[in-house]
């Protein structure tokens, strides 16, 4: 996963501070600690919510759109 997020960020000029990432698993955090705006579902244990910038819903409270919408807009009203 790490390999792909890095190919992204090469091909498109971002960088790891300009992404997002959701995550709610052990094997997420990796993912999570790599971005700028790591998202944690609000059903992820306590260490895996301790790496987020943020804490969205659960996944069976649309946690993901929730997240999409609330604080990626966020994010880009700081940035942009």
């Amino acid at each position: 996963m790490i390999l792909k997020c890095a190919t992204i960020l090469e091909n498109t000029g971002l960088t790891v501070a300009d992404c997002a990432a959701f995550g709610e698993g052990q094997n997420d955090l990796a993912m999570l600690s790599l971005v700028g705006h790591p998202i944690v579902m609000g059903n992820a244990s306590d260490q895996i919510q301790m790496a987020g910038q943020f804490i969205t819903k659960t996944n069976h409270h649309s946690g993901f759109s929730y997240g999409l919408k609330k604080y990626i807009t966020k994010v880009n009203q700081k940035v942009g």
